[in-house]
């Protein structure tokens, strides 16, 4: 439908097949997305989040631990996942220089480059749950404390 001209854009974290097979047809929005992507980020301190866990409701009230339990889990997986990119035993990714691309993001947004939890991406949430409201998804302007619950937005270490 891309290449046919019926869909004029798309929106996904999958990159379409088109695109990767190089079709002419398609392109990016942006010819940099890097640069357009940094330079937001260096005017509003913002990069979007890409994933949010959700719990059924009714598991989560059966078992009010699993919030803070699957945040810890997630954490120390995040930090492997980081702590690799600079082990010199092995190539643990198939992307040239990968610690030096991570250098550059480093200096760009700190060493926590991906903030996990409430807390660390107030910002972003409360950006995000603004424009909501702002542009007619949401009726109501919402908090934050509203959408999580209370064991997500504690985050304390054993």
């Amino acid at each position: 439908m891309l290449i046919a001209g019926e869909v004029d854009a798309l929106l996904t974290a999958q990159v379409p097949a088109p695109f990767v097979k190089c079709a002419p047809q398609v392109r990016r929005l942006f010819a940099d997305p890097r640069a357009a992507e940094a330079d937001h980020f260096r005017r509003t301190g913002i990069f979007p989040i890409m994933q949010v866990l959700v719990v059924r409701e009714e598991f989560y009230q059966r078992h009010p631990w699993v919030a803070q339990s699957l945040f810890k889990a997630l954490l120390e997986s995040k930090n492997y996942c980081i702590e690799t990119i600079y082990k010199n035993d092995a190539i643990h990714s198939v992307l040239p220089w990968t610690a030096q691309h991570a250098d550059d993001i480093r200096r760009l947004m700190g060493d926590d480059f991906w903030p996990y939890g409430v807390d660390a991406n107030r910002h972003t949430l409360e950006t995000f749950l603004r424009y909501s409201f702002e542009q007619g998804l949401t009726q109501k302007h919402s908090n934050i404390e509203d959408l999580f619950p209370k064991e997500t937005l504690d985050t304390f270490r054993v």
